[in-house]
């Protein structure tokens, strides 16, 4: 969220600067307050060694004053800024005057850009004159920062012997030119370059499908005149392209590049759109983004867009080679047209008739023009200059996108403030079946980091952007709107026609657009009823969605199974409950049919599709027919055995085949070295490949997790280890529910094996599987892997999941017992000493942590937990957290120990429990212990080297050594046993990504060691000691673990939430949470970043009944409607918290909606549901159908009022309203 300064933050928009030629409502002030205001300064005594304890910040008329009295002493003021977007306001101007200020500390003002790549010292002490007198000063910004955007600023003032030093400032102002009179410091502009175009029509692209993960083979490019065509054809997969250029293209003084392109149906995901391969500054060669997938308008038109490339120069002194990235969105084919490339120093202006084809209006039968209010404020020509859009209108009645418009006379346009939020109403008259909007819209700046990265090009959300229609009747109806001519659920920077469908039956009264952004200007210019009847291309647009396919009810096919083998054991066949699966031995190990028992039908495969397993020894891939019997399989003890020869390699195979209790077919796999030297193996399966459920592909769905959950029928390929980075569950499922055919995979793995799961959707037909990374096998090593069970079950994904839960449950057992307290935790506060709103009091060099509760009760509505981050960081060494062996902050910090147990007993005594941070892998080469013995204990990657953050002194410590479990074993202990604290925390434990795995020999472990099972004997050691001193004590980590490792954890944070917005998952569901509900879950949105508006993303938290993670100043880091969801939510987690730490929640029970969600929570006493809408508009009804229960009592406990059922049957049907994403909650309650 934006906070307002006192001082004037000012992004111009035109290309020279001259934002005072734009009106009032379009230019960005940021942050400007009224005059004497002083909110949001904040000071950073911890900021410095010798700071002032009388230092303040005052207002005198329309100046801020900042002063310190005493000689020699010094302050530092911070303020959010909320991202000023570097690109369009590169300069910064600050017109101040200063008085005994003496020239010493680094910085006079400090940008935070957010990069973390160095500090930002844009103007230094030595740029002030402390002469009394008023200067103006300018410094290039863009050229100093390392990120796009400045999220904060800080001003520095140091005394001199006189004392009294003194600054005021009048202004300080981000533009896109320095003013006239102002002067430069360090330098003016770089001049400005001739324009270099790109030879298009001789450029030579060569696809590079191992740079991307999802590579088709259903692509091509063209080059035909002056245009190269980039195409795919297959959804959720593309291609990245190489030219390289036959000419250098410098880059200096072109600060541009300009592009003609036309876009369709290319997906917004992957790394870049664009990107630039240059000669380093230093030397050498490598790439860098130029252009995201977000910059496009993929509406089918030609279009010039300006990206800024700061990131490209500042790294190349000259191009040698483009990359272009397209991936398909679910529409096909996905296509990008390039006409022209362009190296520039100034902006291009795009025309208007890029963005919209207005003809002149002829009759339109079913249409009817409605005309705008007479407090209009803003003029057509004002916009465009703002938007650099050249051309305009030709005539007042318009066609555009086939919808006819009137315009009004100038001020043509009714718009919203581009500095700050507000609503624009628009009376109504008479029905209509949709309403269209013709819309210009500004914005300014970069996209929330909560969202992403880049500029800010559109959006695509209700939390700052929705229309709504009330009818004369007083009912109201909100949406995302439809955008016409893209197909999206989006509202564009530019001129845009978006549609809304209404009610034909009643009659309506107003349309009201509510602009939530501080960061987005709105403006209608005209309103026209749609009377058609016809179904509206909103509704269209929309598709089946995955709720549909959740209501219907398949079982697992159940019953033991009987295996029987062929008389030549060629054959193996389980059967169970009229359910068959034939799996054919020799010559290669293939599932060639499987028989569905439930609806009768049977599917064969053969060729490749059928092979279970391919294995890689060496590097080398072993072909399928190179897979040999060593003898002949035999059938003893309920299972069948054989083993293969893999090739010529010396490697064998090993496979066994039972069935489970509940007929499921089980196979046990083995990797055998059998030569005298080290062999490095890799397999892939088993797995089921090829095959088609039912009769039709399109009705087959896949479940899957891959860091969010994936349910969709649409092409895709996921593959996701078996880690909190990818999927902590082990199972993943296909189905059809019109055939009522389904077929999942589970690993039973309870130890922590390495793998990933492998979910597929083609034109080739589904495919679920295992894939086992590169292990290397000493000479007469056997390795057994983890059982994998193929079940055949009906047409749904919860038989997959109950099998899975089912299994789970016979295995798992907590290492310490879960405790109750922690569940109760909802609102997790991390606070800091130092930093963000410091609890650490420099005048009186005091603790004061009950102010965090105070804080949190005041802005979240309670904060049950505080987590303390940098309690163990000192100022000469870093994190070292008194460690066994290494420095104490209790002997290097101005507060001991004694100081710290007594704040948190003070906490705890106020019922807010507090827990410390403690890095679970990074060490301070700069301690004792980083500088010694745990040199040897570092990570080291595949080529040997040692692990680093990046640009940092702290080293990544292998999980797997011993040493290294003992000193955190006894670190943990020793903090519960001397603060008396309630929690401790690993962090990054949990993630165990592949960058994680340790290939250094030396520290015993294989090669590579896989985290996941480090992080497990390192969780379990420190969970033994942490309950010698006090087993109540809760240990957390950053990410949710796999399955296995969570047995020694009592929750941890989670990123799913996060994970969904940005992969668009159809169900924002953290599926762990049900799968092990005593292991908790506290959803972080945005990690070290600004919340914002998010508070779709905490009402995703309520609806999985999770706690959330709390990080940053109140006010400047979560918008007001994002603090109100969170006091919203927090109170019904706590009132119901009975249900929400329920031990037996169901995800995803079935709903009377397609699109509505709803998770159940029950107690013995009442049953608690939560509802996700997730369609854009508003739906209404008999939303949920309930077993009617004796004397039940139904509440809609999100807008607090009962609801009356409607019988049905055995059943009451629930009526309840949900807003376009948004949630709800029903609470029933009956007499026993």
């Amino acid at each position: 969220m934006r906070s307002y300064a006192a001082i004037a933050i000012l992004a111009a928009f035109t290309a020279a600067g001259h934002a005072d030629q734009l009106p009032d409502l379009l230019v960005d002030h940021g942050a400007r307050l009224d005059a004497g205001s002083v909110t949001g300064w904040t000071a950073q005594p911890g900021w410095l060694g010798n700071a002032s304890g009388t230092a303040t910040v005052t207002a005198e008329g329309a100046l801020t004053c900042f002063a310190v009295p005493e000689p020699r002493r010094g302050m530092k003021w911070s303020h959010a800024m909320g991202g000023v977007w570097l690109q369009e306001a590169p300069w910064l101007v600050v017109r101040y005057r200063a008085q005994q200020y003496e020239p010493t500390g680094g910085y006079f003002v400090y940008l935070d850009d957010g990069a973390h790549k160095g500090e930002v010292y844009a103007l230094k002490p030595e740029d002030v004159k402390a002469d009394g007198q008023w200067h103006t000063v300018a410094v290039d910004a863009q050229a100093a920062a390392h990120g796009e955007s400045i999220e904060a600023v800080a001003v520095q003032v140091q005394t001199d012997a006189a004392g009294d030093g003194r600054l005021w400032l009048d202004s300080l102002t981000f533009m896109a030119a320095p003013p006239e009179g102002a002067e430069v410091i360090g330098g003016g502009a770089t001049t400005a370059a001739a324009d270099y175009s790109f030879p298009v029509a001789q450029s030579l692209w060569v696809a590079q499908p191992s740079w991307l993960a999802v590579p088709t083979e259903k692509q091509r490019t063209v080059v035909e005149g002056e245009r190269a065509t980039f195409a795919v054809s297959e959804a959720g997969r593309g291609m990245k392209w190489l030219w390289k250029l036959p000419e250098s293209a410098p880059l200096e003084g072109r600060g541009y590049l300009v592009v003609r392109y036309r876009a369709s149906n290319v997906s917004a995901q992957g790394d870049y759109a664009i990107s630039v391969l240059g000669n380093l500054l230093d030397g050498g060669m490598n790439y860098t983004t130029a252009a995201m997938p977000t910059e496009w308008a993929c509406d089918g038109r030609w279009h010039t867009a300006s990206i800024g490339i700061r990131q490209v120069t500042e790294k190349f002194t000259a191009a040698e080679a483009l990359a272009v990235q397209v991936i398909a969105d679910a529409q096909l084919p996905a296509k990008l047209e390039l006409e022209s490339l362009t190296l520039a120093s100034r902006p291009a202006e795009s025309p208007l008739s890029d963005w919209v084809e207005a003809r002149p209006a002829k009759a339109h039968p079913g249409f009817a023009p409605v005309e705008l209010p007479a407090e209009r404020n803003l003029a057509l020509a004002d916009m465009l200059a703002a938007l650099q859009m050249s051309g305009t209108f030709d005539a007042k009645e318009i066609a555009v996108a086939g919808v006819p418009f009137r315009l009004a006379p100038s001020p043509e346009l009714l718009s919203t403030s581009l500095d700050g939020t507000g609503e624009l109403r628009v009376p109504l008259q008479g029905k209509a079946a949709e309403v269209y909007v013709l819309t210009l819209n500004l914005f300014c700046g970069g996209e929330e980091p909560v969202r992403g990265s880049g500029k800010l090009t559109a959006i695509r959300d209700v939390d700052r952007f929705r229309l709504a229609v009330t009818y004369a009747d007083g009912l109201t109806d909100e949406f995302l709107p439809l955008d016409v001519l893209t197909g999206r659920h989006e509202v564009r920077r530019g001129p845009a026609v978006v549609c809304v469908p209404v009610d034909p039956k009643r009659a309506l009264r107003e349309l009201t657009l509510t602009d939530a952004t501080e960061r987005g200007a709105f403006a209608l210019a005209a309103v026209t009823f749609g009377r058609r009847g016809t179904s509206t291309p909103f509704a269209a647009s929309r598709g089946l969605g995955a709720a549909s396919v959740a209501q219907s009810d398949g079982a697992r096919s159940g019953g033991a199974g009987e295996l029987r083998l062929s008389e030549k054991g060629e054959v193996v066949r389980l059967t169970s409950a009229g359910s068959a699966v034939a799996l054919r031995l020799s010559p290669t190990p293939s599932i060639v049919e499987l028989t569905h028992g439930a609806t009768g039908a049977t599917y064969r495969l053969s060729g490749d599709a059928a092979t279970l397993f391919q294995v890689t020894v060496g590097g080398e891939t072993v072909p399928a027919d190179g897979l040999t019997p060593l003898s002949k399989a035999s059938l003893q003890d309920a299972a069948v055995h054989t083993a293969y020869r893999v090739g010529d390699t010396g490697v064998q195979l090993g496979l066994t085949v039972e069935s489970t209790p509940t007929g499921e077919l089980r196979l046990r796999t083995s990797l055998k070295n059998a030569t005298q030297e080290a062999k490095q193996v890799a397999l892939v399966g088993p797995q089921v490949a090829g095959y088609v459920l039912g009769n039709d592909l399109t009705d087959n769905w896949y479940f899957a997790l891959s860091q969010s959950l994936h349910f969709s029928n649409q092409p895709a390929r996921l593959c996701a280890r078996h880690c909190g980075h990818g999927s902590p569950v082990q199972f993943v499922t296909t189905f059809n529910p019109q055939s009522g055919d389904g077929l999942y995979l589970r690993t039973e793995d309870t130890l922590g094996d390495c793998r990933n799961y492998v979910t597929e959707k083609s034109e080739a037909g589904m495919a679920v599987g295992v894939e086992c990374p590169v292990r290397a096998l000493a000479p007469g090593e056997t390795v057994a892997l983890a059982p994998t069970v193929f079940g055949l079950c009906g047409g749904d994904w919860r038989p997959a999941f109950h099998a899975y839960r089912d299994w789970l449950k016979t295995r798992y057992r907590p290492a310490s017992p879960r405790k109750q307290w922690f569940r109760n935790v909802f609102n997790f506060r991390q606070r800091f000493l130092y930093a963000w709103d410091p609890l650490f009091d420099s005048a009186t060099r005091k603790l004061e942590l009950v102010s965090a509760v105070q804080e949190g009760e005041r802005s979240f509505g309670g904060a049950d937990y505080v987590h303390l981050f940098d309690w163990g960081s000192v100022p000469q060494y870093g994190r070292v957290y008194g460690r066994e062996g290494d420095y104490s902050p209790f002997d290097l910090m101005s507060w001991k120990k004694e100081d710290l147990r007594a704040q948190v007993a003070e906490l705890q005594q106020a019922g807010v429990p507090v827990g410390l941070y403690i890095e679970g892998y990074l060490l301070q080469e700069n301690g004792k212990l980083g500088s010694g013995r745990g040199k040897a204990w570092q990570i080291k990657n595949a080529k040997g080297e040692p692990l680093y953050w990046p640009e940092s002194t702290e080293m990544f410590v292998c999980p797997w050594v011993k040493d290294w479990q003992a000193v955190q074993a006894h670190t943990y202990a020793n903090m519960i046993r001397d603060l008396g604290v309630n929690g401790m925390y690993l962090d990054e434990f949990g993630f165990a990504d592949a960058g994680k795995d340790c290939y250094d020999p030396a520290h015993g472990h294989p090669v590579p060691g896989y985290c996941v099972s480090g992080e497990r004997d390192c969780t379990r050691r420190v969970r033994g000691a942490m309950d010698t001193v006090n087993p109540e004590t809760a240990l957390y980590g950053e990410e949710t673990p796999p399955d296995v490792n969570s047995q020694y954890q009592d929750g941890s944070f989670t990123y799913v939430m996060r994970h969904s917005l940005l992969q668009s998952a159809s169900i924002p569901l953290n599926l762990f949470r049900f799968a092990v509900p005593s292991f908790k879950s506290f959803q972080i949105l945005v990690c070290d970043k600004p919340t914002g508006t998010w508070a779709t993303g905490v009402k995703w938290t309520f609806f999985n009944g999770d706690g959330i993670w709390l990080e940053g100043v109140a006010g400047d880091w979560f918008a007001s409607q994002t603090r109100a969801a969170i006091r919203k939510c927090h109170a019904l987690l706590r009132e119901h918290r009975d249900a929400f730490t329920s031990d037996t929640p169901e995800p995803l029970v079935p709903t009377e909606q397609s699109g509505v969600y709803a998770n159940l929570f029950p107690t013995p006493t009442k049953r608690v549901y939560t509802l996700y809408n997730s369609q854009p508009q508003t739906v209404r009804g008999n939303l949920l159908r309930v077993p009617r229960q004796p004397g039940a009592r139904y509440l809609d406990a999100w807008n607090g009022k009962s609801l009356t059922p409607m019988p049905d049957g055995a059943d009451d049907l629930l009526p309840l309203e949900l807003g376009p994403m948004d949630v709800g909650c029903i609470v029933c309650t009956s007499v026993q």
